[in-house]
């Protein structure tokens, strides 16, 4: 059996490769990294292994059936355990690659704030919200074979319609509140006000956004228990 070089740490490389890559973009091409604030690279690797974590949940889910299809006709599984398994995989990846982030924060000289309290209470919403996309998504991807295709192209729309790469700040202020309307823009800045301390969202958006997620996350429930059963039967 042929045998790895890093084992189960491949999947540090992806995020660790985009930041270099978006780090040379914004750093040496652009130069705007000095209104970041902090350091650009620790910003960037952060905002992409939370994103990496919500997608990784969606796309896996939105093939999670057809995938494990023989082990469905065998043993009448619900779906939602096999959604409950890749949140579980990608939280523990998303953990190892924030061991590394906390590295790197203190190599560059990056001192966490103190309101990196609340982040346990935003990781919380995060999961919470992949979770119950991830169900809806688990069953619909049964039904519309590209789903994962939508659902990728997407999720890349978001990487750059949220502060993910950059700090909410450099957002224009005639176009904040438009932007805002994004929930998982209004996540990732408070994600950034936690763990560093610079501007968050303002309060009306916090409060859009649990509205909207709120909403998503009761619709993607309905969802996932009016076709579960029907869905189930496609197999």
């Amino acid at each position: 059996m042929a045998s790895t070089l890093l084992k189960g740490l491949w999947h540090l490389l992806s995020p660790l490769a985009q930041m270099l890559v978006y780090y040379f973009l914004i750093e040496v091409i652009l130069g705007r990294g000095a209104d970041y604030g902090i350091s650009a690279a620790v910003l960037i690797f952060v905002g992409v292994v939370h994103h990496q974590f919500f997608a990784s949940v969606l796309l896996g889910s939105s093939s999670a059936l057809r995938a494990n299809r023989a082990l469905l006709l065998q043993m009448p599984l619900p779906p939602a355990i096999l959604v409950a398994r890749i949140v579980g995989v990608s939280g523990i990846r998303l953990c190892q690659s924030m061991i590394l982030a906390i590295g790197l924060m203190l190599f560059l000289g990056v001192t966490p704030a103190l309101t990196m309290l609340a982040y346990p209470a935003l990781l919380f919403c995060l999961v919470c919200a992949a979770w119950s996309i991830g169900l809806a998504v688990a069953v619909l991807g049964l039904m519309f074979a590209d789903l994962r295709n939508l659902l990728s192209i997407s999720l890349r729309l978001l990487l750059y319609v949220s502060p993910v790469l950059y700090p909410l700040s450099l957002v224009p202020a005639e176009y904040e509140g438009i932007y805002l309307l994004n929930p998982l823009a209004v996540w990732f800045g408070g994600l950034q006000w936690s763990l560093y301390g610079l501007d968050g969202p303002p309060i009306w958006s916090i409060g859009l956004a649990v509205g909207l997620m709120s909403a998503f996350v009761i619709g993607a429930h309905v969802v996932y228990l009016r076709f579960v059963r029907p869905v189930t039967r496609l197999l």
